[in-house]
């Protein structure tokens, strides 16, 4: 009697990606593993020996990744004279994606080479103007982009409760407690939003920027990472540049970028946007710190807790503001008593 062994999951999925490289006549090339990130998804970086060009191939399963988003916010963003990857071949079933490869020169990498800053910030500071003022609602008009509304806000800034805070003070907030917490920022997302709305890529970051050498201003600035765009304040992207999870960046060129995008817009009320940058730096930082948190307890990556206390050094910048004084204090009461200074300790 003849026994099979069933494949494991890693089996199968290794033998999906084999027959899609087969099927668009990469198989035989080198393959290198490159990165993963906070997400489900990795790079494999394919070399061809004979012509030497080099691609990617993006591994994001279904149906925890969306590559069919990627093409199709890719595609709106080239279609703003914005720089995303080539999609050169396709399986949205099995979420493989063949792509254009931008190379090694993230914007982190560069800083850490030590290259100058400001240009670099700069150039991802006038993507985003360009973006901002490029985008229209009619361009997404047969596929309409999710709203980046309450419910989606919320959801997210829940992953400090449900993640972060039994792990950290290491007991479970009252349902009181909690309840309060969310009231405080269903009160405060009104406000985020009283700025003009656009795509939000949402980890506009210098992990996700690339420099492209072949390029020219705006286009010498690669994007990555905007699968999950959503249609919100333009205010969640700068912050998201600027209070940066895994840097830290000068104050005085953050505050001069935020005055030159502000300045660019004069259809801005700079105090409303002030604001609604406060508000959402605070809301993505709760929930930066409740990603953090899960990928150590749940999945054992606890290299992300070394940012941690980057993280509370933009929340608590942010909570300065006037409009967060109740969250302020709560934070100060149901938080900072139980708090280990610049620590996450595991229960």
């Amino acid at each position: 009697m003849t026994h099979y062994l069933t494949p494991s999951p890693k089996e199968v999925r290794e033998k999906e990606k084999q027959d899609f490289l087969a099927s668009v006549g990469w198989d035989k090339a080198h393959i290198a593993f490159l990165s993963g990130d906070c997400s489900f998804r990795t790079y494999h970086r394919l070399s061809d020996k004979i012509s030497k060009r080099t691609v990617l191939l993006m591994d994001a399963p279904a149906p925890h990744e969306d590559t069919a988003a990627f093409e199709r916010v890719g595609k709106l963003l080239e279609g703003y004279g914005l720089r995303a990857p080539e999609i050169l071949a396709s399986d949205h079933e099995k979420g493989l994606l063949l792509i254009e490869d931008f190379g090694d020169k993230t914007f982190t990498n560069c800083l850490n080479r030590g290259m100058n800053p400001k240009p670099l910030y700069d150039n991802a500071v006038n993507v985003l103007l360009h973006l901002h003022k490029s985008f229209s609602t009619d361009d997404t008009s047969e596929e309409p982009l999710n709203q980046y509304d309450d419910v989606a806000l919320l959801e997210e800034a829940n992953l400090f409760l449900d993640w972060y805070c039994p792990h950290w003070i290491r007991q479970e907030l009252s349902d009181a407690a909690k309840q309060s917490y969310q009231e405080i920022l269903l009160g405060l997302f009104p406000l985020a939003r009283n700025v003009p709305q656009s795509l939000v890529l949402r980890d506009y970051h210098v992990d996700n920027l690339m420099v492209c050498d072949d390029g020219e201003d705006i286009h010498k600035c690669g994007l990555l990472d905007f699968q999950d765009a959503l249609l919100g304040p333009v205010s969640y992207d700068l912050v998201s540049l600027l209070e940066d999870a895994r840097r830290d960046v000068p104050e005085q060129m953050s505050l001069a970028l935020k005055k030159n995008y502000i300045e660019a817009n004069p259809g801005i009320d700079p105090e409303s946007f002030e604001t609604s940058y406060n508000i959402l730096g605070v809301q993505r930082s709760l929930k930066i710190l409740g990603i953090f948190a899960r990928k150590a307890v749940r999945d054992n990556q606890k290299d992300y807790l070394t940012f941690i206390p980057r993280v509370w050094k933009w929340i608590e910048k942010d909570l300065s503001h006037p409009a967060l004084k109740d969250l302020d204090k709560w934070i100060k009461a149901h938080i900072y008593p139980f708090r280990e200074e610049e620590k996450l300790e595991l229960a």
